[in-house]
């Protein structure tokens, strides 16, 4: 399977066939807001025990500062936020981007995450966007934008590791030709999500990467979460019923369809320089990142819009158990034999 994506006879197959597979469609009408394995239908906001929390940002003479997204109440702002304002908070506690957030006592938070863009290729020490106050489709475009934006980031980093490691000189080339794609989509994305400006990308320095870890990172960014990103993408170009949205997509799908085969070949080119323990942890490592974003998927829903081509609720979470069926488990057993135990 591995091989197969690779040299790009896979994907493109295999994601026409998900998107029409009938047990798509059962995995989803098996969902429902009795089963904790699926995502209900209502967005819940969190709230948190700031007396819990450790979390600290800015300066201290900033302690207490409410931002525009948040709303004091009548509760009041708390002394003792360690100089992180509400917004900051929010990001620090749930890992996400923020859409809104208030304080309901000295101590409680309470917190909405933008929801979760699918996206790109995050690079690592990539920190949450801050994101003005918006609708809910309006978040989650600007944090597609914003992953874009950073993808191009890690993209131009992988090529530079993989030059250093002395890759194929046609691998490093599309590495780089792949950052030139995630520009156009950062801008297409942007342009969507109406008039606003890109989310800041916020990233620590790079630091020169081994074989090994780029594989582990390349299995969980590249082989997991962009390739189920193209899947996605695929659905929305066939689906949304905006046509300017239908038209980005189009090229998105196309473009992150060849990242994701990229990644899975990378995949097999890094297999070969590592060891049978090295070999058995980046399958792991695919499992385990598939795990994760199922629970992602089922915790923080994607926003259903039929003019954006998103999935429902439990239609992303049937398409992420077909995903790991067809794609993550079946490359897994290209190098070791697979114990993940999936339940979809």
């Amino acid at each position: 399977m591995t091989r197969d994506v690779g040299r790009g006879l896979g994907l493109r197959r295999l994601f026409a066939r998900i998107l029409a597979s009938a047990s798509v469609a059962a995995g989803a009408a098996a969902c429902s807001s009795q089963d904790t394995g699926c995502p209900d239908a209502q967005e819940r906001a969190l709230v948190f025990d700031l007396t819990t929390r450790t979390e600290t940002c800015g300066d201290a003479a900033d302690a207490g500062k409410a931002s525009d997204a948040s709303d004091a109440g009548d509760a009041g702002v708390p002394k003792d936020a360690g100089a992180c304002t509400c917004e900051e908070l929010c990001a620090k506690v749930q890992g996400y981007s923020v859409r809104t957030c208030r304080y309901l006592s000295a101590t409680q938070l309470e917190c909405t995450a933008a929801p979760p863009c699918l996206g790109g290729r995050k690079p690592e020490g990539l920190s949450v966007p801050r994101l003005p106050p918006s609708d809910r489709r309006t978040a989650f475009l600007l944090g597609c934008a914003h992953m874009e934006a950073a993808s191009v980031i890690a993209f131009a980093r992988l090529a530079d590791d993989l030059e250093v490691l002395g890759a194929p000189a046609g691998l490093v080339v599309r590495m780089r030709a792949a950052a030139g794609d995630e520009v156009r989509h950062a801008r297409d994305v942007l342009a969507l999500a109406g008039d606003h400006s890109m989310p800041v990308v916020d990233i620590t320095p790079a630091r020169r990467k081994d074989a090994f870890t780029i594989a582990l990172e390349n299995a969980r960014e590249g082989c997991v979460r962009e390739t189920f990103a193209a899947l996605v993408a695929c659905r929305q170009a066939a689906s949304a019923r905006d046509e300017a949205v239908r038209t980005v997509m189009t090229t998105i799908a196309a473009d992150e369809t060849r990242h994701a085969e990229l990644s899975w070949e990378l995949a097999s080119w890094l297999d070969e320089r590592l060891d049978d323990d090295q070999r058995r942890a980046v399958v792991r490592a695919r499992e385990d990142e598939a795990r994760a974003l199922r629970a992602e998927l089922a915790a923080r829903r994607l926003p259903e819009d039929t003019d954006l081509g998103l999935p429902g609720a439990a239609e992303a979470v049937g398409l992420m158990d077909a995903f790991v069926r067809s794609v993550v488990v079946a490359g897994g057993r290209t190098t070791s034999t697979s114990s993940m135990s999936w339940a979809g």
